[in-house]
């Protein structure tokens, strides 16, 4: 039986494909857009949430938007803590 991440997967996929080419495009603010629409899907997802805050903290990084990147830095450790206390696995199989 597939569990929502992986159902959600390729909706995210593209979401974080579509960012990485208006990033190549030199179209930041589409860009963040994408990945705010992949973090609004992978919401029930541990395991895609962390994919996606990964994803904003590197374009953070990239754009030296330093508050974002804390920001994504503390989201990223938020959501694999609950993913080690089994939170994540609750919401992958009732997501």
């Amino acid at each position: 039986m597939e569990t929502f991440g992986q159902r959600i997967r390729p909706a995210v996929d593209v979401e974080l494909q579509s960012a990485a080419a208006a990033e190549a495009a030199g179209q930041s603010q589409a860009s963040f857009q994408h990945l705010d629409r992949a973090h609004v899907l992978r919401q029930a997802s541990t395991v895609q949430h962390v994919r996606v805050h990964v994803r904003l903290l590197s374009w953070a990084l990239r754009h030296r938007a330093r508050r974002e990147a804390r920001g994504q830095a503390l989201r990223i450790v938020g959501a694999v803590t609950k993913t080690a206390l089994g939170l994540g696995a609750y919401r992958e199989h009732w997501g």
